[in-house]
């Protein structure tokens, strides 16, 4: 078992003292206890901060490349697998750690995945947008495969069926643009 966590809402409920489950974390978000890590981003975009969190991980931690970090930045440094994925066939589509954390417990034959604190439906626009669907797309991925997604924070899921409720859903999905819109424009205006 594999859970997932990230720093959303339901992340409390993970199941970080259950000797059955491997923990696995990412970047900088503290968690009271995990058994894996990974900060999959570039070494040169890392924070003052990030480098005294990483600093102090003393299990595995995956990157890129290990050989891109200094002594003791990444104490237990990992390079991940991403040949070993490609070898097995799987797709080429990543756009964030937790869709490379999802395809690496399927590739390392986990039965049972959870998603804590991973509510990427309210995020960032490129959360929303990009993100979510990539990791729903492995999640159908690893339940194609047999994995049974115990907690999924809300993806892979929609409230309404395309079809079935039809005029629902259409106002829903105007919504959902109209809301993303908003957020957009905000970050324009705040210079981000």
């Amino acid at each position: 078992r594999v859970a997932i966590i990230g720093t959303g809402p339901g992340r409390e409920g993970a199941p970080y003292l259950e000797d059955d489950w491997c923990v696995w974390a990412l970047n900088e978000i503290r968690q009271p206890t995990f058994t894996r890590h990974w900060e999959l981003h570039p070494r040169r975009v890392q924070s003052a901060h990030d480098f005294r969190a990483l600093a102090a991980i003393r299990q595995p931690c995956y990157v890129l490349d290990p050989a891109e970090w200094g002594p003791g930045e990444v104490p237990s440094p990992a390079r991940y697998p991403l040949d070993r994925l490609r070898a097995a066939g799987m797709r080429r589509y990543f756009s964030c750690t937790f869709a490379y954390q999802v395809a690496l417990a399927v590739l390392e034959g986990f039965e049972e995945l959870g998603l804590w604190g991973v509510q990427l439906q309210l995020g960032t626009p490129r959360e929303r947008l990009v993100e979510r669907r990539c990791v729903d797309y492995w999640l159908g991925y690893a339940e194609g495969r047999g994995l049974r997604v115990l907690q999924d924070s809300g993806l892979a899921w929609q409230p309404r069926l395309y079809g079935y409720d039809y005029e629902d859903e259409l106002l829903d999905s105007r919504a959902e643009v109209r809301a993303l819109l908003a957020v957009e424009a905000e970050q324009r205006r705040a210079g981000q």
